[in-house]
């Protein structure tokens, strides 16, 4: 449902900060088109490689690589892949810009790519996160992390690069403001998806420990809390984030629109949120 609204968004295979979790850029299709496929590469299944692989040699790494030198990329998506911990990742030489450790059995990712200092896509959706750490990759533009478990913010303040953030489907709930104010640090920040977990706060909670740090993110033109129970406890939820962040472009996926501004304006000109937020 959400990447079909972005696709109606223009969006499609160019979302800010690399291609869409889950859907391949031009150049990774090219990449495949050629034939470098990790499990191929590796020979998953052949000679003395098991049919399903839980962690990697620094020599297997490397041939998984498409490519000996920056930018590389690393896809370990494939169902032959089940890493249980990215310890093994430590071996990966530091020329990889995109890495794909999706659809594994990872319960903590960071301590194995630390050193990774020029990657700027990472995805981990679908393991069963429920730590990670990336701020040591100060190059990063964008991180999914979707479907994992994900509790509370990961430490996001040093990514001064990161564009795209997605924390969709996880297990967050009303974390402590000191964790929301990570991401007023995050100035390039042009995508923000928080749908589908268990945010679940007052509108006072909400204006405090989310929106006053989000006002603080200037590019930040595409926010999602869909399918949170926040929908129901904050009346008319679009338009009071819309009036309180007047640069966005989309909402829970679906375009702003320029009667969406003015209704907001409207809403916020009767006080709508007044006795609610204002002290």
């Amino acid at each position: 449902r959400e990447r079909t609204a972005l696709h109606s968004a223009g969006m499609s295979g160019d979302a800010p900060g690399g291609p869409l979790p889950g859907e391949r850029s031009k150049a990774d299709n090219k990449k495949r088109n050629k034939g470098h496929v990790a499990s191929k590469a590796l020979g998953v299944g052949l000679g003395n490689m098991p049919q399903v692989v839980t962690a990697l040699s620094a020599s297997q790494l490397a041939t998984a690589l498409d490519s000996k030198s920056y930018p590389a990329y690393l896809d370990l998506s494939e169902a032959c892949f089940e890493l249980a911990s990215d310890a093994c990742l430590s071996a990966l030489p530091n020329i990889v810009k995109d890495l794909d450790v999706s659809h594994s059995r990872l319960t903590a990712f960071g301590a194995g790519v630390a050193h990774l200092s020029k990657v700027k896509r990472v995805v981990l959706d679908h393991n069963a996160l429920a730590d990670v750490r990336v701020d040591a990759l100060a190059a990063l533009e964008l991180l999914s992390a979707a479907h994992n478990e994900l509790r509370g913010l990961p430490r996001l303040a040093p990514l001064h690069n990161l564009v795209h953030l997605n924390l969709s489907h996880n297990q967050l709930y009303a974390t402590p403001d000191a964790e929301w104010r990570e991401l007023a640090a995050l100035k390039a920040l042009r995508v923000l998806d928080l749908g589908h977990n268990r945010i679940n706060m007052t509108i006072q909670q909400f204006y405090s420990f989310v929106l006053t740090h989000l006002k603080q993110v200037p590019r930040l033109e595409h926010l999602s809390l869909l399918g949170n129970p926040l929908e129901d406890n904050v009346e008319r939820l679009a338009h009071f984030c819309i009036a309180e962040l007047p640069r966005l472009k989309s909402f829970n996926w679906r375009l702003v629109t320029k009667q969406d501004r003015l209704d907001a304006r409207r809403y916020e000109s009767q006080g709508v949120w007044d006795d609610h937020v204002l002290p």
